[in-house]
C-alpha cells in the first residue's frame, strides 16, 4: 500500500444507510494526503452496478474501496477505511478500535443484516442490480 500524497481512495456504499453514513461520513483521511470520494452506490446506473456484481461485489452485501489499482470489498474495506484514518466522532472511534481488535468477518456480516433490517423499517429498499445480467 504506497500512501503519498496523491493518494485516492473511491469508496461505494449505500447513501441511505444510517450505519453506512455514520461510518464512511465522518473520515479524516486529508491529513495523511488521501482524497476521498464517496460515491452513494444508490446513485450508479445499472450498467455500472451489474459490472460490481459481475466481478463479485454486491452492493447490498457491502461497502467497496477502490485504492491502489484494488478493490476492496465488505470486511476487508471496512478494516482498509479504518487502519487509514479516523472519525472524528468519539463513539464511532470507539467502535473502529473494537472492529479492528476482533478482526471477524461474522461481525462485518451481523453489520450487513443490521443495515438490511433497518433498511426494511425505514421503508427503502436494496439497491437495485440486475442479476440476470450477462456480459
Amino acid at each position: 500500500m504506497d500512501l503519498n500524497h496523491h493518494s485516492q481512495i473511491k469508496l461505494y456504499f449505500d447513501g441511505d444507510c444510517p450505519i453506512c453514513n455514520n461510518i464512511v461520513l465522518k473520515r479524516q483521511l486529508t491529513e495523511k494526503g488521501i482524497q476521498l470520494t464517496l460515491v452513494n452506490a444508490r446513485t450508479l446506473s445499472t450498467i455500472e452496478l451489474n459490472t460490481f456484481y459481475q466481478l463479485g461485489f454486491d452492493l447490498n452485501a457491502g461497502m467497496l474501496i477502490e485504492f491502489d489499482r484494488q478493490y476492496y470489498y465488505g470486511h476487508a474495506a471496512l478494516q482498509l477505511l479504518f487502519s487509514l484514518s479516523a472519525s472524528s466522532n468519539l463513539m464511532v472511534r470507539w467502535f473502529e478500535l473494537s472492529y479492528l481488535t476482533l478482526n471477524q468477518v461474522r461481525f462485518y456480516k451481523l453489520l450487513v443484516k443490521i443495515r438490511l433490517f433497518i433498511l426494511r423499517l425505514q421503508g427503502k429498499t436494496e439497491i437495485k442490480h440486475n442479476t440476470n445480467y450477462s456480459n
